[in-house]
């Protein structure tokens, strides 16, 4: 078969045809090329952008921990009535021979002297009741104690009523004085012993 100038114009111009679709279709930029056209580029169309509206960050600020106020109580000078929870037990000695002993509180005691005149002083009060039969001419005495064994000062204990004769089973309030608040705070201990 010849082929003639014609027919391979028309042959070259199919196959170029169909080399093209296929590029278009797989390489459409190779297409361009090779068909020789004016590339086109799309024109870009303007972005509106709108102005970003910036809002303050708020500003956190901790917040105060609030820690309560001491109250603050005025300082006094304890009397002996707070002092004598701290001291340690009564060690009462010869006396717990001839009484049973209880009830021993802290208050106040009174004293009346030969004219007739009422002193009223803090005290260590107790309730005793006697174990046998003795005459009161026995006298106790109470003497405190600093930490080095230093006798800080001492009282007599004293009854109200006071018998001439105890009997098995009498009863009676004790009493004895306390130191001042500055001795007071010096004592580590009080002991009873017989003065007579």
């Amino acid at each position: 078969m010849k082929i003639t100038t014609e027919k391979a114009s028309v042959i070259i111009a199919v196959v170029t045809l169909i080399v093209t679709v296929v590029l278009a279709v797989y390489y459409p930029q190779v297409t361009q090329i090779f068909i020789q056209s004016p590339i086109i580029t799309p024109t870009p169309t303007p972005i509106t952008t709108s102005t970003p509206i910036i809002t303050p960050t708020p500003i956190i600020t901790p917040t105060p921990i609030i820690t309560p106020t001491p109250i603050i109580t005025p300082t006094t000078t304890p009397k002996p009535t707070d002092v004598i929870n701290q001291l340690p037990p009564i060690e009462w000695g010869i006396m717990e021979t001839y009484f049973d002993i209880s009830d021993t509180t802290l208050g106040e005691a009174e004293y009346t002297d030969v004219l007739g005149m009422v002193y009223e002083y803090d005290s260590i009060n107790f309730i005793v009741e006697a174990k046998r039969s003795f005459y009161a001419i026995i006298i106790f005495e109470a003497e405190f104690y600093d930490e080095d064994g230093i006798k800080v000062y001492s009282s007599f204990v004293d009854f109200d009523p006071d018998y001439d004769q105890w009997q098995p089973g009498d009863r009676s309030k004790g009493h004895m004085e306390l130191p001042s608040t500055s001795d007071m705070g010096k004592v580590r201990s009080i002991k009873i012993s017989q003065f007579a």
